[in-house]
């Protein structure tokens, strides 16, 4: 396939933009695209852009709660922790707590200090 036929595929297609076909070293067809990129190269201050760390945007808030909400929420959540933990390392389990001689053992156990 010659220079000229291979040119016309890509130049129907590219006819906004201006290509140059050249012959490569080893002899493969390069394009060359001019107006592609044709701010490449110029320092104007106009065409390069800011810096993003050059203006500073606030951070929105994370909840949208106000900080009395988002205290009574991190309370609750702490109480839930701290009596899951309990419940955890005392062996409190759902079957446990539905089988009431052995609750009574174990609240009983508690009031004593021992294990139940």
């Amino acid at each position: 396939m010659g220079l000229v036929r291979a040119d016309v595929p890509l130049s129907a297609r590219g006819a906004a933009t201006i290509i140059e076909p050249r012959l490569g070293d080893e002899g493969a067809i390069v394009y060359v695209f001019k107006a592609l990129r044709s701010t490449t190269g110029r320092t104007s201050p106009a065409l390069a852009p800011r810096p993003v760390w050059s203006s500073r945007k606030s951070v929105p808030p994370l909840t949208g709660n106000s900080a009395s909400t988002n205290l009574l929420l991190g309370a609750l959540n702490g109480f839930n922790l701290k009596v899951s933990a309990a419940a955890v390392a005392g062996g409190v389990t759902v079957e446990r707590v539905f089988d009431g001689e052995r609750a009574r053992a174990l609240i009983d156990a508690a009031r004593d200090g021992r294990k139940g």
